[in-house]
């Protein structure tokens, strides 16, 4: 009779040979039942693989304290720190429970409170049915520490993929140092990140009079995951930016870039200031992202050389938010608009932030084209 609704919970894995649960297609078995087929790569239940073939989970986020991701709706879904056995790769081995979260009828999940996960550990998930099938091992994720800038330099991240943030160099304070060149990097490299916040000493080069500014020489990452940079975490700020991110030492450059797959990310609390394209640009295929509370292109001294050469934003992102920023002293347009359904609001453009000093943006303030 056919091998389904079979309940594999809560063991633990190692050291085998193969993958640590293998959904056999009855196919691919040979006569004594010694092989099986690996990891099952394509989505969709089948009557004839074992517990019904059913889908692994895919983790989108991994915290120390919290672990996300999809799976079949109503399902429960088993969290596993994580070793690559030597037929797994990628995927599992579990080799200790962590805790079970339950999927909600839109196929979502957390898992949260956990107290068990460090910074680079690698953690798996599997999931379990109503009818008590049970999936394979999903593929591994790399839990991510905070991302917290704390110095105004330049420098990469020394290890990318490794869930920390850190150029291998030491901050003014001594600490580990954190650029926001080396987060975003470790951003990108290790999905799930969540969230770069603030905390730069007022030690570090670059602050004056209550502003932090970091001078890239070279343009930053397009960020290419989902991600949140949040100025308004350093100390100090109170209702406008105080960490400034400005451009006069690069080339060709915008100040924050989102690539296609950077949806739905948000920033939020910066100065950006002085980039020779955008402050910043949403590429097309970025959805859902959120600007907001930034000054682009002022620094509210009125000046302005500190526009962006090009546009404020160029967001060519659907079902964007654009709330409560300073647009001002761009090379051509405060805004442009190349796609749909965006939501653009409360924001000062061609003013600064007392909404009444600066000299404008060179051309329109909000453009909005039929097509690309």
């Amino acid at each position: 009779s056919a091998s389904v609704n079979n309940r594999i919970s809560e063991n633990t894995f190692g050291s085998n040979g193969g993958v640590a649960i293998d959904l056999v297609e009855s196919s691919d078995l040979d006569t004594d039942h010694f092989t099986g087929d690996g990891i099952t790569l394509t989505a969709g239940t089948s009557s004839t693989t074992g517990n019904n073939g059913l889908d692994a989970p895919v983790i989108s986020t991994a915290s120390v304290t919290t672990v996300t991701g999809t799976a079949c709706a109503n399902c429960d879904v088993e969290v596993y720190k994580a070793v690559g056995g030597a037929g797994d790769g990628a995927y599992g081995e579990g080799v200790e429970y962590v805790g079970t979260a339950t999927v909600d009828g839109s196929g979502d999940w957390s898992l949260t409170g956990i107290t068990t996960l460090t910074t680079s550990d690698k953690v798996t998930s599997l999931a379990i049915d109503g009818s008590n099938d049970t999936s394979e091992f999903g593929f591994n994720a790399v839990v991510v520490g905070p991302m917290v800038v704390n110095s105004t330099g330049d420098q990469f991240d020394a290890n990318l993929g490794d869930g920390q943030c850190y150029t291998g160099a030491l901050n003014t304070q001594g600490l580990e140092a954190c650029t926001l060149r080396a987060a975003i990097e470790e951003a990108n490299a290790s999905p799930g990140a969540g969230t770069i916040t603030f905390d730069i000493p007022t030690s570090e080069l670059g602050h004056s009079s209550g502003v932090w500014t970091i001078t890239p020489g070279a343009s930053l990452p397009d960020i290419s995951e989902t991600v949140t940079i949040d100025g308004t975490t350093q100390s100090g700020w109170t209702a406008q930016p105080v960490v400034r991110l400005d451009g006069v030492s690069t080339t060709s450059a915008s100040g924050i870039s989102l690539s296609a797959t950077a949806g739905p990310s948000r920033v939020s609390g910066l100065m950006i200031t002085r980039f020779d394209v955008d402050g910043i640009l949403v590429q097309a295929g970025a959805d859902g992202v959120r600007i907001e509370g930034n000054w682009i292109g002022s620094n509210n001294s009125g000046s302005s050389t500190m526009g962006n050469g090009d546009d404020g934003i160029d967001l060519n992102g659907a079902d964007a938010v654009i709330h409560g920023n300073v647009v001002n002293h761009s090379g051509d347009d405060g805004i442009d608009v190349l796609a749909p359904r965006a939501t653009i609001t409360g924001n000062y453009v061609g003013l600064e932030a007392d909404g009444a000093g600066g000299s404008g943006n060179a051309d329109v303030g909000i453009a909005l084209f039929a097509d690309d």
